[in-house]
């Protein structure tokens, strides 16, 4: 009977201290239990900034009122990751760096990271107890580079986006900047036309077409494809100057033949 007793004051009492509305707590393992003049629950934290606060290696802390949720993987957001969710009534008047409806994951680069690779990652666990292996989805650099998949077989180099094993799409748009990237300058008066017996010459001594990457340089260093659709685009056009002058040369061999 005695411990029945006890029991049910002891719930009595938990419930009251994580249910009370006038008094906000703190359960620090270190100071024990006391109150403060705050309707809020912390865990080890005594600033009560927030309804549920837990304050040792990481911290969550929301309003609900303002509209957000915010999970630090430090003791605040300018020593490490964060994840911040805001509802489409966030406050932006207090708040003025929130997205409406917007998830913000952030990484911040703060004392002793200098040297780190700070970034967010998406990670695949097999937790196959005789061989677990962790697999790259996608990372995400402090940067601005993205890479899906593992770690890029190549340098990305400035690039900000690598996809392992390439890309399948059903549609594909390439912005161009500026008109110059384009080949209708072939249409210039000024153009000069290389004759076909210079292309010849230069086919035969180099084995590719001139303005055309060799196979070796496409091997070596790839090919923009807006450069490339570009020069492409450029030959065609030089075919089709000499298509035009050479049907005026059997024009006029036409015109003397039936004289």
């Amino acid at each position: 009977m005695k411990k029945q007793i006890l029991k049910a004051c002891t719930l009595a009492a938990v419930s009251f201290f994580l249910t009370n509305a006038t008094y906000g707590q703190i359960w620090n393992n270190v100071s024990g239990v006391s109150g403060a003049i705050e309707p809020n629950f912390g865990i080890n934290d005594i600033r009560f900034k927030s309804p549920l606060s837990l304050n040792d290696v990481h911290s969550i802390r929301g309003e609900v009122l303002d509209g957000f949720l915010e999970i630090y993987g430090s003791h605040d957001a300018n020593s490490g990751p964060a994840v911040y969710m805001y509802s489409n009534s966030v406050n932006t008047t207090a708040y003025p760096f929130a997205t409406p409806g917007r998830i913000t994951f952030m990484t911040t680069e703060g004392s002793g990271t200098s040297n780190h690779d700070i970034g967010i990652d998406f990670m695949h666990y097999n937790s196959d107890a005789t061989n677990p292996i962790w697999t790259g989805l996608m990372h995400i650099s402090k940067d601005g580079q993205v890479v899906i998949g593992d770690a890029p077989k190549v340098s990305v180099g400035d690039y900000r986006l690598y996809v392992q094993t390439g890309i399948l799409t059903e549609k594909l748009k390439v912005a161009t900047v500026g008109g110059g990237q384009w080949s209708d300058f072939v249409f210039a008066e000024d153009y000069k036309l290389r004759t076909l017996s210079e292309v010849e010459n230069y086919i035969s001594k180099n084995k590719h077409l001139p303005d055309v990457p060799s196979a070796n340089e496409v091997e070596q260093n790839g090919y923009d494809i807006t450069k490339m659709d570009a020069t492409l685009l450029q030959k065609i056009e030089e075919l089709t100057l000499h298509i035009i002058q050479q049907q005026k040369e059997i024009d006029e061999l036409k015109s003397k033949l039936n004289k």
